[in-house]
């Protein structure tokens, strides 16, 4: 990475935060004060490992000669921007009223998002939820990089502290890359972590796009009522029991089972949640949880709702929900050819050639993956007609280059298409 390079993205970081001198004059005491910090604060926050890390190879810089600091910083740039970025998202304390995560990774948001250093726009397409055992929570949706598919998981502790996400993506050159990370303790509009491409580390953060359509996730929290026919205000019984609930999958097909969550909680304990499927008790559990799984049903509409019951006499509902049960479609067959891609490693490092991942990319998504064997060759079976694209990946930095890095190939109905070298140098 160039000196200008990494001051432009220096630079965006802290313009996210409006603290440009602030991080520039205190990131170099940032880090003396987190080798001081206990370790079992720093491990409540789930970021002790990466500011180990962060310091070891920091102080690993210094002591090899790296004297001037911000050739340190460059040196190991996705660490300390990780350690500036998420130390003052994920430390932070006295946070209130925090936004539950799934109000804040909703559907139809859109987030500015950048991983070691390539931009594009992240959108979040929807998926299912549920309420975990312990109380927490737990979901998985549908997302796009710049148009790319990926999958994006989060889960929340039961008292919505600690907000964990993971994202699996593809990089414009279809190579994958695995994002894990947090959302900011003291804002819902970011979030930040490490990425992995292969081997090699990194570091991502996204921003959250204002003013975008948002759709939460299925969860319901209901307030209830104190009781009207009560005569005395002001002796009246606390309100009843707050009601959780979710069904996993969000949008079921009529040959998938469901399962039905509820939780409650309220001033008095609970002693009695009951789960109702269609206007008929679908089971009623003697405590504050209560799982039912049911199905499959028929397409159409599914009416549940979910009942709950505290010792100072108090009862709560959720009222009707619906449920759409959408029919199944018919299994699709795994499409199989009789093409073949075949190659070789030839040049004066194709002893090298082992160390590299050879990618079969069709339409930006990787199809197969293969190696090179002890004779330096590679193949790709069993192919339907198409276009297909051939790269490399070494999954590390390496001194040796391959020329060229990709190949477009074009298959039959059948054949082979050999030749497909690479030349290592």
């Amino acid at each position: 990475m160039s000196a200008t390079e990494f001051d432009m993205a220096l630079e965006s970081v802290i313009k996210v935060w409006n603290m440009q001198q602030y991080i520039y004059c205190s990131i170099r005491g940032l880090l003396n004060i987190l080798s001081k910090i206990p370790p079992e604060w720093i491990k409540l926050t789930g970021g002790r490992q990466i500011m180990e890390h962060s310091i070891t190879n920091y102080n690993a810089n210094l002591a090899t000669g790296g004297t001037d600091f911000v050739s340190a910083m460059r040196v190991k740039f996705r660490y300390l921007l990780l350690v500036a970025c998420t130390f003052m998202l994920l430390v932070s304390s006295g946070v209130e009223a925090r936004p539950h995560i799934s109000d804040t990774l909703a559907k139809g948001s859109q987030w500015n998002l950048n991983v070691d250093g390539a931009t594009g726009i992240l959108k979040l397409l929807g998926g299912h939820g549920e309420i975990t055992d312990d109380g927490g929570w737990k979901m998985e949706m549908d997302v796009e990089w710049d148009g790319r598919p990926g999958k994006l998981h989060a889960t929340a502790d039961d008292s919505n502290g600690l907000q964990q996400v993971s994202m699996e993506l593809s990089h414009a050159n279809t190579m994958p890359v695995k994002c894990t990370g947090y959302i900011a303790l003291r804002s819902d509009k970011m979030m930040a972590g490490t990425s992995r491409n292969g081997v090699a580390r990194g570091a991502w953060y996204a921003t959250l796009v204002p003013d975008t359509a948002v759709v939460p996730f299925p969860a319901v929290l209901v307030p209830v009522k104190p009781d009207t026919k009560d005569p005395k205000p002001s002796t009246r019984l606390p309100s009843g029991p707050q009601i959780k609930a979710g069904v996993t999958p969000f949008s079921p097909n009529s040959k998938e089972k469901v399962k039905f969550t509820a939780r409650a909680k309220g001033p008095a304990k609970v002693f009695a949640v009951t789960i109702y499927v269609n206007g008929k008790m679908a089971k009623s559990c003697p405590n504050s949880s209560c799982t039912y799984v049911g199905g499959p049903y028929s397409p159409g509409k599914l009416n549940w709702s979910v009942s709950a019951k505290d010792h100072n006499n108090q009862s709560s509902n959720t009222g009707k929900k619906i449920l759409k049960i959408t029919a199944a479609k018919a299994p699709e067959r795994t499409q199989t050819g009789k093409c073949r891609i075949t190659g070789k490693a030839t040049g004066s490092g194709k002893d090298k050639a082992s160390l590299f991942t050879v990618f079969l990319s069709k339409g930006g998504s990787v199809q197969k993956t293969s190696r090179f064997n002890s004779s330096g060759n590679y193949s790709f079976s069993k192919l339907v007609a198409g276009t297909y694209n051939v790269s490399l990946d070494s999954k590390a930095d390496l001194a040796i280059s391959p020329q060229p890095r990709n190949r477009t190939v074009t298959c039959g109905n059948s054949g082979t298409k050999s030749g497909q070298n690479f030349e290592f140098r």
